[in-house]
């Protein structure tokens, strides 16, 4: 006999539109909404949880093979796939997410489907409790044929069962229309250090730095800030890190060596001839040879340091309008500000140090640097996140404090009451300062 809780979740995975689910689909489905339902006490019906599952695993979902239903539920769910599941799979976010979802451990996929199942009802507002996390487990332990006759049945002989699942694809529809985008870099980040979080305190901090950050990089330039080159400027064996020609052969004189004779030329040699046109060019210099593009290309030599004061551990309030914490839009700027260098330079021979100041005593902001160090990872081979204990010769250094520093010569911001729009122009005129 199933519970109240047991019928709605398998009566909604009957529903899922991505594709027919076949008793291996419903197993592996209950899992998720089991997963999901542990993560959160709101969350949508069970076939959404399905589908976002079908979308982040399977990189082709066919919305024509989806299972039939009574007419209401299927007007409520065409609605439901203009309104939010077609977005889904064309999401620009979705392949990368597919791909970090991919990259998990089995075991830890229902658990990161669930966090992101969560992200989506924070996004869209949505209110409405969900199943019991025990009834959704007891569920998830049936067989999955099981679930799915049990499911047709309820949706079969249940019209208040249908009636509030026509209420909650309608609710899901109306708050999909009124949210751009559906998914971001929050929910990519989070899933690419899932193993690596320590719970869901980690997750939320990391997601808001990555969110803030990804306002950020849309603010800033594509393309570096013009930079006036000094007058007299004469580069040197310190502030470049190599020096190499520019490319090869570059057009066609009468000077050269052998090596570079053109190979034409050889069909003037006439072997015993009294007078051999090969030796009257070559004596006369008529010989074409390549000539070289001897210009040479400088690679500069820049290293930038961004560092983050100690005093910022007092940073976590949060200002009207300010969408996040003062610290976390302070680590927001380091990342945008740190991917910003490495995209503007990336002719250089860049080395860029993110560094949070360790105080004397304690270590207020560890964590904050080693969630830092996650989200830059990718670019660990340019960018490197330490305590600032260490010595690093910058040529620029950027700081981002409470307060600002009176011995402090180069760029810096302080962390005072703003809302989002000041923020992201504070940010961009720091970052470009630094170029």
């Amino acid at each position: 006999m199933l519970s109240d809780d047991e019928a709605w979740i398998a009566a909604g995975l009957c529903l899922a539109r991505g594709a027919p689910l076949d008793a291996e689909g419903a197993t592996r489905a209950a899992a998720w909404v089991a997963a999901a339902a542990a993560e959160d006490l709101r969350g949508p019906p069970a076939g959404v949880v399905a589908d976002l599952g079908a979308a982040l695993t399977d990189p082709r979902v066919d919305l024509g093979a989806a299972s039939r239903a009574p007419p209401a539920l299927m007007r409520a769910l065409a609605e439901y796939e203009a309104a939010l599941l077609g977005r889904l799979l064309t999401d620009p976010h979705r392949p990368a997410l597919r791909d970090a979802l991919a990259g998990l451990a089995p075991p830890a996929r229902p658990a990161a489907l669930a966090v992101i199942t969560h992200f989506l009802v924070e996004r869209l507002g949505l209110t409405a409790p969900g199943p019991r996390a025990a009834s959704a487990r007891a569920l998830a332990r049936r067989p999955g044929a099981e679930i799915l006759a049990m499911g047709r049945a309820a949706l079969a002989d249940d019209p208040g069962l249908r009636a509030d699942l026509v209420a909650r694809y309608a609710d899901l529809s109306r708050a999909a229309r009124r949210t751009r985008p559906l998914l971001s870099a929050a929910e990519v980040e989070t899933l690419r250090h899932f193993e690596a979080l320590r719970g869901a305190g980690d997750r939320h901090a990391l997601a808001q730095v990555a969110a803030c950050a990804e306002r950020l990089e849309v603010a800033l330039p594509r393309r570096p800030p013009p930079r006036a080159t000094p007058a007299g400027h004469a580069p040197d064996a310190l502030a470049d890190a190599d020096t190499f020609p520019m490319g090869g052969y570059a057009a066609l004189s009468t000077r050269g060596g052998l090596e570079s004779l053109v190979p034409s030329e050889l069909a003037y040699l006439e072997p015993g001839a009294p007078i051999d046109p090969f030796k009257v060019r070559w004596a006369q210099g008529e010989l074409l040879h390549y000539s070289r593009d001897e210009s040479v290309h400088h690679r500069p030599r820049r290293r930038l340091a961004l560092v983050l004061a100690a005093d910022l551990h007092g940073a976590r309030v949060m200002d009207p309008g300010g969408a996040a914490q003062r610290l976390i839009w302070a680590l927001a700027t380091a990342v945008a500000g740190a991917r910003a260098w490495v995209r503007w330079l990336g002719d250089h021979e860049l080395e860029v140090r993110v560094r949070i100041e360790r105080p004397a005593e304690g270590d207020p902001l560890a964590g904050e640097r080693r969630l830092l160090a996650l989200l830059l990872d990718a670019r660990r081979d340019v960018v490197q996140v330490d305590d600032a204990r260490t010595p690093f010769a910058a040529d620029v250094v950027v700081r981002i404090g409470a307060a600002p520093s009176s011995t402090h010569a180069g760029p810096q911001l302080a962390v005072i009451e703003r809302d989002a729009a000041a923020w992201i122009d504070a940010a961009r005129e720091l970052l470009t300062a630094a170029i």
